[in-house]
């Protein structure tokens, strides 16, 4: 039981060097418009890549055409049955992603103890979703920083644009990214909400780490020969999380050069505070 409590101590920090950041989520549900897939993403992946606090990654360097490595994959042109299939796909694997942790952390508080909370059987749970909140953050420092504009709604006004906006987000919430219009994005002044949120959000990352690392260390009542298959169960979801969100990150990136002119689309610092609803406008 001792080893169990070792490997499956060391879990969480080592599942946090091939997580997602808490910005490459938030650009999906953001500019991406998924908010849907990137909250089934962050249900899925008990695992969260740390920031330094204080170092938000500016959203012009991660919407920057990239040439190396998987990042630079050339997405096919489509049709309207391959993009369907991709979208399926996605969802599939999210949702299975978001089942598995939850059965194997519901089995885990069943039969096992934690003597750091012995009297409750959730804790597992409690860790696996803990992922959710901290990515909520995450969209509302995105949100401060950045805000998004649509082309094909700016000449619209009132009830019509608010179902033009309803129906462009249906529309590419189950689009892949790299196949729909990105919204044009604007980089706004930085704000002390902003800064608060920011390093609220990365100091609850390293926060979700060190509880996790407790927590499963202090397992009792399971084997050695049980924790690497436990271990294994939450890599799977992971991985296959990691995997869309790499997808979906190179799509846009794609998008962007696609459709504002070859580069990185232009985030001038403007005086402007972000206000409630200004986003999306």
């Amino acid at each position: 039981m001792a080893s169990a409590g070792v490997l499956l101590g060391l879990m969480p920090a080592n599942f946090s060097t091939i997580g997602s950041t808490i910005v490459e989520t938030a650009l999906i549900s953001l500019v991406a418009e998924r908010p849907l897939l990137a909250l089934l993403l962050a249900a899925g992946s008990p695992a969260i890549a740390p920031l330094r606090p204080f170092e938000y990654p500016e959203p012009n360097e991660l919407m920057k055409p990239q040439h190396q490595g998987a990042a630079g994959y050339e997405f096919p042109r489509y049709k309207r049955k391959g993009k369907i299939a991709i979208v399926a796909i996605e969802y599939t694997v999210a949702v299975a992603a978001v089942a598995n942790v939850a059965a194997i952390s519901y089995d885990i508080g069943v039969k096992a103890i934690f003597s750091v909370w012995v009297e409750t059987m959730y804790d597992p749970l409690l860790w696996a979703f803990l992922t959710v909140p901290i990515h909520v953050l995450a969209c509302i420092s995105s949100w401060l920083l950045i805000q998004t504009h649509r082309s094909d709604t700016a000449d619209q006004s009132g009830s019509n644009r608010k179902r033009r906006r309803v129906r462009v987000w249906l529309e590419n919430e189950f689009t892949p990214s790299a196949y729909h219009v990105p919204s044009s994005v604007t980089r706004m002044k930085t704000t002390v909400q902003f800064l608060f949120f920011s390093w609220f959000t990365q100091l609850s990352t390293v926060v979700y780490i060190f509880y996790g690392t407790s927590h499963w260390s202090s397992i009792l009542f399971v084997g050695a020969a049980d924790a690497p298959k436990i271990a294994a169960r939450y890599f799977t979801s992971v991985v296959v999380c990691r995997a869309i969100v790499s997808h979906e990150i190179a799509g846009l990136r794609q998008a962007y050069a696609l459709h504002h002119n070859n580069v990185a689309p232009p985030l001038e610092i403007s005086d402007q505070v972000q206000s409630p609803g200004a986003a999306g406008k």
